[in-house]
């Protein structure tokens, strides 16, 4: 049956993180102090995140020959055997089944995309995973997918310049673990798609997301009326810091794990916090 701890590990909760993301739209918005704004966030970000787990355990299941192959993947409670393929299964389904018809059920739109998600990752994981360069955008697709997700579910207007910071910054972070993948081990059996990348290639992608989450940035927080620009021009110049240092640790290989990195790196976890300081006080003070 496997031990809860087993259970729990299955279903990743340290990449829950990625979900805040559905509460950015009404944040950047300034209305998400509103009591009834930011339950639909919440809840949004809840089925959002039980959709998530689902695509977690259907990956394990569908990588667990490749995971073996990989000094830390291997570790992961299917590869080990401490949760059988039933019990990953049962608890992919329970997470799938009560994500979509909660969604389906609140808001019919966000039920649309988490089909939308559950499409996409099926997609990525069946072929596109190993197609290079798609398959990077493949996955910053769902990063975005989570920001419009908290936009809809708060009727909150999304701007163009919104969605692409939010894209491009993901697109950043893929390219920056494939990069840090491809020139941590001599063998890429356990992601055969590194064998179709160059780091030149790698890092040019790296530095063309990171140009580009800069601009539209600017972009963003500058057509935006609402907010103080003191501050605003403040948080750009921070933001722009926290993505070269992000650029920087993954051309010293260390980006393997994004979300690890983004709890471990000491100047990056200053950076991001007071850049969300700087940031809310523009928008809310």
């Amino acid at each position: 049956m496997g031990s809860i701890g087993s259970v729990t590990r299955v279903v990743r909760p340290l990449h829950w993180v990625k979900n805040l993301l559905v509460l950015g739209a009404p944040v950047a918005a300034g209305t998400i102090t509103e009591t009834d704004i930011f339950l639909k966030a919440f809840l949004s970000m809840i089925l959002f995140t039980l959709a998530s787990s689902a695509v977690y355990v259907f990956n394990d299941m569908r990588d667990r020959e490749f995971d073996a192959l990989h000094p830390t993947k291997s570790l992961r409670p299917l590869v080990l055997g401490q949760i059988s393929q039933q019990m990953a299964l049962w608890i992919g389904f329970c997470c799938f089944s009560v994500s979509l018809i909660g969604g389906l059920s609140y808001n019919f739109s966000i039920g649309i995309i988490l089909l939308i998600y559950f499409g996409l990752n099926i997609a990525y994981s069946l072929y596109a995973k190993n197609i290079p360069f798609i398959e990077l955008f493949f996955v910053a697709a769902g990063f975005s997918l989570r920001s419009i997700t908290g936009g809809i579910a708060t009727d909150t207007h999304l701007t163009l310049s919104y969605v692409s910071v939010v894209s491009l910054s993901s697109l950043c972070l893929v390219s920056c673990k494939r990069f840090s993948e491809l020139s941590g081990h001599e063998r890429h059996d356990f992601r055969p798609v590194l064998n179709s990348y160059s780091k030149g290639s790698l890092f040019a992608v790296v530095a063309a997301s990171i140009a580009g989450s800069i601009l539209m940035y600017s972009i963003w927080v500058f057509q935006n009326q609402t907010t103080n620009n003191l501050l605003s021009s403040i948080s750009l110049g921070i933001f722009s810091a926290a993505l070269l240092r992000f650029g920087y640790l993954a051309k010293s290989g260390s980006c393997e794990n994004p979300i690890q990195v983004l709890f471990s790196d000491r100047l990056l976890n200053f950076l991001l916090i007071l850049w969300a300081c700087i940031y809310v006080g523009a928008v809310y003070g």
